[in-house]
């Protein structure tokens, strides 16, 4: 078996596959989702979990429950999760299968592209999530979201629909990764809610 090493913020990091990840880190390798060019066809996209890792070297665990709670639209599997699901009865969490808006273009740069054009940010509206609050009983707890937030996923597009290489392709093939994930500010006066300045944050709304 491979060695093990002690992670610096108390976690035990295995070197090799013999071991399985603790259930909570152990994502889904595809994550259904709306198309972006076509908001009622369904659409699988890759989990990139170089976000988990990051939050776990950084000693966080909160962008991880994020991640369960609101792009899954799942409860994380840590123990006594269950204590939650009652809760969950009448308003259950929400993934980015039943995003409302999605833009595309980030006005910065993102990881190799300089100009943020390859990337989708799906839009949600979730009412709950998982706050990471450690006790007794289980490591999580539902906090309710507040009403001048949204919840913003990014994805990087695996093959753009035409404009940056000049051509067109299926839409039904439009596949791409999930990096990273966050709250952003909500604007309500337009009756849903979109990103604050959304305008200045983004190149153009699909949808």
């Amino acid at each position: 078996m491979s060695p093990a090493k002690q992670h610096k913020h108390g976690w035990l990091i295995v070197d090799g596959d013999e071991q399985a990840p603790s259930p909570w880190l152990d994502f889904p390798q595809t994550v259904i989702g709306r198309s972006p060019f076509e908001k009622n066809r369904p659409t699988f996209f890759r989990f990139a979990k170089q976000g988990v890792q990051k939050a776990l070297d950084e000693g966080r665990r909160q962008p991880i429950f994020d991640a369960w709670s609101m792009v899954l639209g799942k409860l994380p599997p840590i123990p006594n999760v269950s204590r939650l699901e009652l809760r969950l009865a009448a308003c259950p969490l929400v993934s980015i299968l039943e995003a409302h808006a999605c833009f595309r273009g980030v006005k910065r740069p993102v990881g190799v592209d300089d100009r943020g054009f390859d990337m989708v940010v799906m839009i949600t509206r979730p009412k709950w999530f998982v706050r990471n609050h450690t006790s007794m009983v289980c490591m999580g707890d539902l906090s309710p979201v507040p009403e001048d937030l949204i919840f913003a996923t990014f994805v990087r597009l695996d093959q753009p629909n035409s404009g940056r290489y000049g051509i067109n392709i299926d839409t039904s093939a439009i596949k791409g990764v999930i990096t990273h994930w966050q709250f952003i500010e909500a604007d309500n006066s337009s009756g849903e809610p979109l990103p604050v300045e959304h305008r200045e944050r983004f190149r153009k709304r699909l949808w």
